[in-house]
């Protein structure tokens, strides 16, 4: 499977392909419609045929939004972004268990001005979603304190969330599966 960003009418809008023989051949679905552009997708497998996507809509701010498909069929599209300041470029996770796990930097609404080139803080933000509801974002980034240092935001303990993280290379001629290297924390 592949997100992909493709005009329709000159406007940005997200289409997954997908290979059921290797990749010899593709049908292709579009996922967004209208006239808003969307941008950045990502997409995690989930258990079964079940695809997860998440991608950024500008409504003309950015939003992060979630669908499913379920082997058959894309489900509508749900904003999980709250409020009105900017949210953006999501990443996409899914366990085994089922949940989905959606990171994004963005802004919150209650983020202390300050003077920067876009006039506050971006933060990275953590959502899941676990028995069909989303939880509250929170910020898992570090932020500015007042005396301009960086304090670590408290993480939850909940065994829900993911507790590794993992980069991926590109296979080399050596090798036919990405490389990874993972890290606990």
């Amino acid at each position: 499977h592949l997100a992909l960003v493709k005009p329709v009418s000159g406007v940005d809008q997200i289409h997954i392909a997908s290979s059921t023989d290797e990749g010899r051949t593709w049908r292709m679905r579009q996922l967004t419609t209208g006239s808003r552009p969307s941008r950045y997708p990502t997409l995690a497998a989930g258990t079964g045929t079940t695809l997860h996507a998440a991608w950024t809509t500008y409504e003309p701010i950015g939003h992060v939004y979630y669908a499913r498909f379920d082997g058959a069929r894309w489900g509508v599209p749900a904003k999980i972004s709250p409020g009105t300041a900017y949210a953006g470029v999501p990443a996409i996770a899914a366990d085994q268990r089922g949940g989905v796990h959606i990171v994004w930097y963005g802004i919150r609404n209650e983020a202390p001005q300050v003077r920067t080139r876009h006039g506050s803080i971006y933060e990275i933000l953590y959502t899941g979603l676990d028995r069909g509801r989303w939880s509250t974002p929170i910020v898992i980034s570090s932020r500015a304190t007042t005396t301009g240092r960086s304090t670590p935001t408290p993480r939850s303990s909940s065994s829900s969330r993911p507790t590794s993280t993992r980069a991926f290379g590109w296979p080399t001629a050596s090798s036919r599966s990405p490389r990874s290297s993972g890290r606990r924390s």
